[in-house]
């Protein structure tokens, strides 16, 4: 089509003049490209190997382009992730030698003289090498030493120096309560130039006032410091030599320490002192002092024990007794049994523990107690169905609970029955408090909480309490032993309580009489056929063996004026005839108590002493508790005593009774002195 033109039309000419005959069909009109004109049909498919054609991009067949016609190669046109062979040489080093030096640089930089700036080398976050370098000093780090004299000492503790005590020792509760001492001694240490100085330190003492004492030396003084707060104690050249908290509590990091009383305080023991084998580790960090409690093994009954709760579960209480040889009880020892005989699973029931006073009455001021001391409480218990809780009760010298602080409580336990047949392999519950400044007496409880849910009852039983002296940095509780004090009771005479109680009559000794197998006589009783040749005998049938025996109404200054005794069956009485003035009346009882239970709850039975309706004296309970089916029987021969003053004119009558549950059949003997000055 030429230029400028948009239409074109077809024309058909015939050639020549000549007559003949012109036929047209099939006309077609075709666009021509720039190649050559390829006719239709002249380009079989036989003729073009397969992918042969091209229509848009390049296909080269394989091998067909030599090294000779790439003229230059690109590093864009190599695609990324394609492997490279070793033997590439990047500047005339081969590609695997580069691979190699990057596997370990530090090698190639140790070869040349190259230097890194430390302010490139990144430590931790943003901290570089460069930071480690402090006001100047030059450091050399060997092996993880530090070379001597490489380190200025701009700022460095006290506590680096490796200081050492001698002869300084630290005293607690000296010169008095709450304060602490130390005696003059030297203090060595290391100097910043790396050789040894020493300071004699002058005694002196700091006084616990609530908050912690921390005592410190600052190096090249010549005392020791003392103040309440920790970051001043610690601050710079400066070290704790021993902290303070008052009472007892001292703990000491050099020095010595010294013993004092019936325990040793800490790091006042060092190794040379200590036999191997010596020390078990479940002692160690444990109470001070002996068992405070009476009665621990309940041999003696129950009268030092009560119950108390609220709640649902002390409304279903169960009676408190002894478990004897039995399931849950000791082959040679009772234990304790409470429990609740129902479901309600709120409130809690509490046994108490109390003090029998001189009038044979419940006091609740059990144990005497030093203002913060530590104390602890402990017992071994065998829980069912219920959680269990140990707890402390201070008390004021007149009886009133204290009003800093009445309870203090252990943790919350939930310990399971344990051993059935050994109740020293059950588990300790405890409570170690700090007697509050009103105390004078602890008075211990173990609480049993109310029955678990779904259960329809519930049980503690209770073995081998102790009450004991310990400190506040006890780890473990305190090891049982037996109590040390107690009243008289039953068939057992313990030490310091002659005077409320009942005594074994077959060996007892006091003031100058005796008695033995019910009878009663001087203890320098001698007889020579039948008759007293020394001092005087009262035989149980009512025969009087003395050398004088006097029967007027006149007598000596301090002589027996009138001997009265009644013996049998059931209540003995004695009535007196008019007493002189300043008379001294002594009443003595004697029986044996017998106490039967045939099934149910414990029974109690009793010896009292009465002047007309007031009761002067009674024994603590013989107690039998239930052995169903089998009957238990409980005996024990009780010697009960009073004595008190009676004034002219008086005619008082005395009785001895059999009381409670005790069999009144048994035989009373019941013997009267009265003497006056």
């Amino acid at each position: 089509m030429p230029a400028g033109y948009r239409y074109g039309r077809i024309q058909i000419v015939k050639g020549n003049d000549g007559v003949t005959q012109c036929l047209v069909g099939g006309i077609q009109l075709r666009r021509k490209n720039k190649g050559h004109l390829i006719v239709d049909g002249a380009i079989n498919a036989d003729h073009v190997g397969t992918n042969e054609i091209i229509t848009n991009t390049a296909n080269i067949k394989d091998a067909t382009i030599t090294d000779a016609k790439i003229a230059n190669l690109s590093a864009a046109k190599i695609t990324a992730g394609s492997t490279l062979s070793g033997s590439v040489k990047v500047s005339g080093t081969a590609l695997s030698t580069v691979e190699a030096r990057a596997a370990d640089p530090a090698a190639r930089i140790n070869a040349h003289a190259t230097q890194i700036d430390p302010g490139k080398i990144l430590v931790s976050g943003g901290t570089t090498l460069a930071d480690w370098r402090k006001g100047g000093d030059l450091t050399k780090i060997d092996g993880g030493a530090l070379s001597a004299n490489t380190v200025s000492a701009n700022k460095l503790t006290i506590g680096q120096r490796g200081i050492d005590l001698s002869g300084i020792s630290f005293e607690a509760n000296s010169p008095t309560v709450n304060k602490v001492s130390w005696k003059e001694g030297y203090i060595r240490f290391i100097t910043d130039g790396g050789g040894t100085d020493s300071k004699l330190i002058a005694a002196g003492e700091a006084t616990y006032a609530g908050s912690t004492v921390y005592i410190y030396w600052t190096q090249g003084a010549t005392t020791l410091q003392t103040d309440t707060s920790y970051v001043t104690a610690t601050g710079a050249d400066k070290v704790i030599v021993a902290v303070y908290r008052g009472g007892t509590d001292l703990t000491t990091n050099y020095g010595q320490t010294v013993i004092d009383g019936d325990h040793i305080k800490t790091g006042a023991i060092s190794a040379q002192h200590v036999v191997v084998g010596g020390l078990s580790e479940d002692r160690l960090a444990t109470g001070l002092g002996r068992n405070l409690l009476t009665n621990t093994d309940w041999r003696d009954g129950l009268g030092n024990l009560s119950l108390q709760g609220t709640g649902g579960a002390f409304s279903e209480k169960a009676n408190m007794e002894l478990r004897e040889a039995a399931s849950w009880g000791g082959s040679n020892y009772p234990t304790l049994r409470m429990g609740q005989n129902g479901g309600a699973n709120d409130g809690y029931i509490d046994v108490y523990w109390w003090a029998i006073n001189a009038a044979g009455a419940q006091d609740n001021r059990v144990v005497p107690v030093t203002p913060g001391e530590w104390y602890e409480f402990a017992i071994q218990v065998s829980a069912h169905r219920c959680d269990s809780q140990a707890y402390i009760e201070w008390i004021k010298a007149d009886g009133n609970p204290s009003t800093v602080t009445r309870y203090s409580g252990g943790s919350k336990d939930t310990f399971s029955a344990g051993s059935s047949t050994n109740p020293d392999e059950w588990s300790r519950g405890s409570v170690r408090a700090q007697a509050p400044s009103d105390a004078a007496f602890a008075r211990p409880m173990y609480r049993k909480w109310a029955t678990a849910t779904n259960h329809s009852n519930s049980y503690l039983f209770l073995h081998k309490p102790i009450f004991a002296r310990t400190h506040s940095g006890a780890t473990a509780t305190v090891p049982y032993s037996q109590g040390g004090m107690t009243v008289i009771s039953g068939g057992r005479l313990m030490t310091g309580t002659v005077e409320a109680g009942a005594v074994n009559t077959n060996s007892f000794n006091a003031s100058g009489l005796a008695v033995f197998g019910g009878d009663l006589k001087s203890a320098n009783y001698a007889e020579s056929g039948g008759k007293a040749t020394a001092g005087f005998k009262l035989q149980q049938d009512g025969t009087i063996k003395a050398m004088k025996v006097i029967a007027t109404d006149a007598v000596r200054d301090n002589a027996i004026t009138t001997t009265y005794i009644s013996s049998g069956t059931g209540t003995q009485s004695i009535s007196m005839s008019a007493l002189p003035n300043n008379a001294t009346v002594t009443i003595l009882a004697m029986a044996n108590a017998k106490v039967v239970n045939s099934g149910g709850a414990p029974k109690n039975g009793y010896l009292r002493i009465y002047r007309g309706a007031t009761q002067l004296r009674s024994s603590p309970a013989v107690t039998a508790v239930d052995r169903s089916p089998t009957t238990n029987t409980q005996e024990r021969n009780i010697t009960l005593s009073v004595s008190e003053a009676q004034y002219a004119g008086n005619v008082p009558t005395y009785y001895a009774k059999l009381e409670g549950d005790a069999d009144t059949n048994e035989t009373i003997t019941m013997l009267i002195l009265v003497t006056y000055k």
